[in-house]
């Protein structure tokens, strides 16, 4: 009898670690609501190969829930999703929820880690700091979750010295 619950618990654990993983978004991204979005992951050979993308905001009450593709081929292993009409919801502690089609939304198989969907403001130093060194804002708007790194170039210019953060 114990053998048995051991294998049985074993191929769970087997099962739930070898099966798609979002990659992108990132646990604390955050993503601009008027941007299009990639979302990236991987797969293993026994997942299925379609799959429908769905947004979901647990932190809400009532929960919520948002078709974004359907039918999606795994083996791509990224997608652009553009911003439903209206641009994406504001807020903090989003998901994307990989499941198994636009009928069975329940049928969770990947979930992402929680990320935030807001406008993003860079504080009065960083505008001040980027006005005297001739940036226009996309170079850190863009991907402000990863301040571009010195010697990265953006829009044509080398980053040399950010000494500061982001506030």
């Amino acid at each position: 009898m114990f053998r048995l619950s051991a294998a049985v618990a074993l191929l769970a654990l087997a099962a739930s670690s070898a099966a798609y993983s979002i990659s992108r978004p990132e646990d604390g991204a955050i993503w601009d609501p008027s941007q299009p979005q990639i979302i990236a992951w991987s797969k293993v050979n026994t997942d299925p190969q379609t799959f429908a993308i769905t947004l979901v905001h647990q932190a809400s009450q009532p929960n919520t829930r948002q078709l974004l593709e359907d039918s999606v081929d795994g083996g791509q292993g990224s997608i652009t999703v553009n911003p439903p009409s209206g641009g994406w919801p504001s807020g903090t502690a989003y998901q994307i929820n990989f499941v198994q089609d636009s009928n069975h939304l329940d049928s969770i198989l990947a979930q992402s880690q929680q990320f935030d969907i807001k406008l993003l403001e860079l504080s009065h130093r960083w505008r001040v700091w980027l006005r005297r060194h001739g940036w226009s804002s996309p170079c850190v708007k863009r991907h402000f979750d990863r301040i571009y790194p010195v010697g990265s170039v953006c829009l044509g210019r080398t980053i040399h010295s950010p000494s500061f953060t982001l506030q």
